[in-house]
């Protein structure tokens, strides 16, 4: 992959920091670490040369699995995750996919096929924006033999996702490639090098807003990552248990007042109050047997960070969006499944 080698070759640790040639690179955007800069004086309409870099908290595999979406449900999911402005995605055509369960030893994490995006910028100037491309994710090795992750998306053309601009929608079109370098301590580092044309009229304020929220998606990866395990905890469970209110929260043991919204636990009947709770986007299962969107109870992190599951599966109202489960999040440091590795 011709993008995917020039990226190796420009993510040299020799390489000038885009902070370090302020006449030529500006800032627009930050995100759990990482950067967004593009390079100044471009023309409306032009493609503009784009860089992220910076590091994150987690592993390698932690980042792939965090990226891999192979399905339309995975992919609504992930880039409700990933993007605020998120309207609508979908996967056109998978070419490679791993064969392996997500869960399996032998999972490789690569795979390949068309994707499209579609998002909202806030702002009532910013126009909709899709984005049609070609995706491979997967890892490999560098010149010094060692292991690296990478995200290629290059834009194309297809007929089976022609411009929408009936709908409202101005196609951008892009070619990056992020590179994802596992470091000590459970770290990774991320560069991405590319060209990102926001396609319209737009000025450069508003083309900074687009670009750093596709560009800087990937910062919540990991956040993809922690949502798909969580909707393991849910995987299979075909029983639900019921029993009556109580006038208690058994989080916090306050009164559950009428007119305060609370909550049963479907799996373990225990009463939550609406103070108790936080909510999490979690990944659709076939083998759940719920609804578009559920909700999973999960108790707060203890005194040493670890995130403790227990509680609560209730059916929410639906969504066009997408499969998603909300997760509820209680503050008493115990319970039995620990999500922190």
């Amino acid at each position: 992959m011709r993008l995917l080698n020039q990226t190796l070759d420009a993510e040299s640790p020799t390489r000038f920091h885009p902070s370090q040639q302020p006449d030529e690179w500006k800032l627009i955007g930050d995100r759990n670490g990482l950067q967004l800069y593009r390079e100044r004086g471009f023309a409306k309409g032009n493609a503009v040369k784009v860089n992220v870099l910076g590091q994150m908290a987690g592993t390698l595999e932690d980042m792939l699995l965090g990226l891999y979406a192979t399905t339309n449900g995975a992919l609504k999911t992930q880039h409700l995750i990933m993007h605020n402005d998120y309207l609508d995605a979908a996967v056109l055509h998978v070419f490679n996919e791993d064969p392996h369960s997500e869960d399996d030893t032998g999972f490789s994490y690569q795979s390949a096929g068309l994707k499209w995006l579609a998002c909202a910028p806030t702002g009532k100037l910013v126009h909709k924006r899709d984005l049609c491309w070609h995706e491979e994710l997967g890892r490999t090795q560098d010149a010094n033999g060692d292991e690296v992750g990478y995200l290629v998306m290059q834009s194309v053309r297809v007929e089976e996702c022609p411009p929408f601009e009936q709908q409202g929608l101005t196609r951008s079109s892009a070619a990056v490639c992020y590179i994802f370098r596992p470091l000590p301590n459970n770290r990774v580092a991320v560069y991405m090098k590319g060209q990102h044309a926001v396609g319209g009229k737009s000025r450069s304020w508003s083309a900074d807003a687009i670009m750093a929220e596709l560009w800087l998606g990937v910062a919540s990866a990991l956040e993809c990552t922690k949502s798909k395990r969580l909707s393991k905890l849910v995987s299979g469970k075909e029983m639900f248990i019921t029993s009556a209110q109580s006038k208690t929260c058994d989080i916090c043991d306050s009164k559950l007042k009428m007119l305060k919204t609370n909550q049963s636990c479907k799996i373990c009947s225990k009463n939550v109050c609406d103070r108790c709770r936080m909510t999490k986007m979690i990944y659709p299962s076939r083998n759940t047997g719920l609804g578009r969107q559920d909700t999973l109870g999960l108790h707060r992190q203890d005194r040493k960070g670890s995130l403790k599951c227990r509680h609560r599966l209730t059916p929410v109202l639906d969504s066009a969006n997408g499969c998603y489960l909300m997760i509820k999040l209680d503050q008493r440091p115990t319970g039995d499944v620990d999500l922190s590795s």
